[in-house]
């Protein structure tokens, strides 16, 4: 089973609560949009991509091939 623990320490921001419709920012730069929730209890969050999130912007790895950096850490705000 994959040990999810060492993803968890990275994410060190859990004040931020993730919101369905609004974009966030990762920690690597990229912009992702929520676009649903997935029914997890752990991950409850789904992106644009159908990848999971915890309601503070954990990422679940899928493997060896997403980075660190793909946590979500502060809300887009678009200029009005």
């Amino acid at each position: 089973m994959f040990d999810f623990s060492k993803f968890y320490e990275k994410v060190s921001d859990k004040t931020l609560q993730i919101e369905v419709g609004k974009t966030y920012l990762s920690r690597d730069g990229r912009e992702f949009l929520i676009t649903g929730t997935s029914g997890d209890t752990e991950f409850p969050f789904l992106d644009e991509f159908g990848y999971s999130y915890t309601d503070y912007g954990g990422f679940v790895p899928d493997g060896p091939y997403y980075p660190e950096g793909r946590d979500l850490i502060s809300e887009v705000v678009q200029d009005a």
